[in-house]
Order: C-alpha cells, then structure tokens, then sequence
C-alpha cells in the first residue's frame, strides 16, 4: 500500500524520527484524503488540493504542475496547476527528473545549478509519472533551499506517483464532455490562483449543502468568518508585505483544521471555514488555535507587521436555519468584533427580538 510506504519511509526521516512522525502522519492523512476526492474533484481542482500537500510537507513557499507530455487524451502539455507566488521571472525546466533533486536559482531566477550556497532559494524537483511514463515534474519552490534538507525524499517520489496515478485513472470532466469546460468550472472562476482555496462561489454551494446536510441528519453545523485587522491603521492590503502575508495565511489554513472542515477565501483578507458537526464550543476551540497559529506566522514571517491579528464573527446553526441566517448571524459578530478590537470570537446569539449576545 502507498500509505504504509509513505508512513514507513517519512518516519525515518535522517535522524529526526519525531520530525519523520510528523510528516508521515501529514503525508498519510493528506493520501487519504486525496484519494478519497480523486473521483469527484476535476483535475484542476485535485491538482490543487495535490500540489497544497506536496507543499506543505516540503515547507514549501509555491509549487507548480508542469507536463512535459499531456498525461491522457484531452490534456494539454505545460502548466497545469500552480500553488502559491513564485518568483516572477522564474522559468520551469522542460527536463523531467528521474528522483527528486533540490536546485538553486540563479540571482535572475531563469537558471539552475547543483552547487548552492546556504540561504540560496531554490526548487525540488518531483518527477510525475503516468502508466510508468514519466511525463510532468513538479516544481517546489523555497527561498531557503536548506529548510528541505530533512525532507525524506522518497515520500515526495511517491506523492508524485499519486498525481500520475489519479491522472492515469480518473477522468477529467472536460474529457468526458469532448473537451468544453462546464460553465464556471474554470480554476480561476472557482479557486484562489496565491492560496489554492476556493472562492466566494464555492462557498455558497458548500454552505448549502452542508446546511442540507445538518437539516437532514439533526448535526452541528459552525461557520467562522474572519478578517486580518489591527486595533490601528490597517497596512494597504495591495502592498507586497500585505500580498505576502495573506497568501501564507491563506496557504496554512486548511492544515490548521479538521479533515471534514472547508475553508475559503472571500476577499483579500477575509477568510471563511465551514464546521461540520461543531457547535459553539467547537467554534471557540477553532478560533482560539487560528489566533495563536496567526500570531506565531506574524512572529516567524512578518514581524514587522506585529499587532494584526484575526477578529472573528461565527454562526451556529439552529433547525431552520437558511444560507442568510447563517451570514446575518456571523456577519454581525465579526462587525461586533472588529468594532470592540476583540481577539475572541463572537457569536450572536439568535432569538426573537434579533440578534444579541
């Protein structure tokens, strides 16, 4: 089984066994759940969800899909999917790799070369292989190519074979319909290119099922809003720093909640997470582990943004309850907390008279 090389292989990470707990058990989860989606997610959206793991367990900063051949009928060679900003004059290689290989670039970012000085950026390079053909790579991009030296390569080789494998086995939407794209199923109608979450639209539809899903089964259903503010001037959120910032955040969030969760990006800065099966208690938690994981991104990565923080509006559902319900009620809460500079999270309770504390 893939998963229990994965486990095995990460585990043994070069002399960092608890580091090689870790990204086992990222990687593993991240395999199942991935192969769980692989027959309902179109490629765009699975390639994204893919490259978002590959990322996450290489501490990467962005990563990018690229085929050297077109995987199956209907697909077309080059890029194909990317996860995060990479620099803006980077150029992929045509190459495929046959193993994974760390490169640096060039102070131009077009070139790579073997030998690589401490604190050079860099990519790892993940050969795709299709029906043991190799045909794509994918690219991780990471300013400090270092942070990637304890990374057990073999466990980026096999995520690599999952996206050839799922591309070998499933069929893309577009193929099935001769090659036309339903309506609004372009990534980036429904997906952020920085973060890789959905959008505004995919946020509807998923509270409305999850809404469906609650009504019919009697669970909880908790919905957190939250936006990146500061108790002074908020920071252009077109600025570089602003830009970078919140394409980290929005990078980790999904691995900051529970396999069932779904999070999205609504507006620059505003952020959504749909909570099934909890209830207020469980927003509380969830919210409390946001603001400490957003606290420990600003003092890592952004310190000179220090004093921004989440303020958070959240809704429970109650039998009954409608789509707008839901928005009135977190929507309210996140204005309550931003208007009283709160850390925590509030959630208005709903009753006759409207909405109250």
């Amino acid at each position: 089984m893939m998963e229990d090389r994965i486990e095995h292989q990460a585990a043994q990470a070069a002399g960092q066994p608890d580091r090689g707990d870790v990204l086992a058990r990222r990687a593993l989860r991240g395999i199942q759940w991935l192969s769980g989606q692989a027959g309902r997610l179109e490629m765009p959206f699975w390639d994204s969800a893919a490259l978002r793991l590959l990322a996450d367990v290489a501490g990467a900063e962005a990563a990018l899909l690229y085929w050297v051949e077109p995987p199956r009928a209907g697909a077309a060679a080059g890029q194909a999917c990317q996860h995060g900003l990479l620099p803006a004059d980077y150029q992929p290689l045509a190459a495929v790799p046959s193993r994974v290989r760390s490169l640096s670039l060039s102070a131009a970012g077009r070139f790579v070369h073997m030998q690589h000085a401490p604190g050079t950026a860099g990519v790892v390079l993940v050969p795709v292989a299709v029906a043991g053909r190799q045909c794509g790579v994918v690219h991780l991009y990471c300013r400090e190519l270092a942070r990637l030296s304890t990374v057990q390569t073999s466990t980026l080789d096999l995520l690599g074979e999952l996206i050839g494998y799922v591309h070998r086995h499933c069929v893309d939407t577009r193929v099935a319909t001769g090659g036309a794209a339903p309506a609004g199923s372009e990534p980036g109608a429904l997906v952020d290119e920085a973060t890789g979450l959905f959008r505004e639209s995919q946020f509807h539809r998923m509270l409305n099922a999850e809404l469906d899903r609650a009504g019919r089964y009697g669970d909880p259903l908790g919905m957190i809003l939250f936006t990146v503010s500061s108790g002074e001037s908020m920071p252009d959120p077109a600025s570089r720093v602003m830009q970078q910032l919140l394409t980290t955040w929005g990078t980790l969030l999904p691995a900051l909640l529970r396999r069932m969760d779904h999070a999205f990006v609504l507006d620059p800065g505003t952020f959504a997470a749909l909570l099934p099966r909890s209830g207020e208690d469980g927003l509380i938690r969830c919210g409390g582990e946001l603001q400490t994981a957003f606290g420990q991104m600003l003092a890592e990565n952004f310190p000179e943004l220090d004093g921004l923080c989440l303020r958070m509006g959240a809704a429970v559902y109650q039998t009954g309850d409608s789509v707008g319900d839901m928005l009135q009620q977190a929507a309210a809460g996140l204005a309550r907390a931003v208007a009283q500079h709160s850390r925590d999270v509030v959630i208005l309770r709903r009753s006759a008279g409207g909405l109250s504390d």
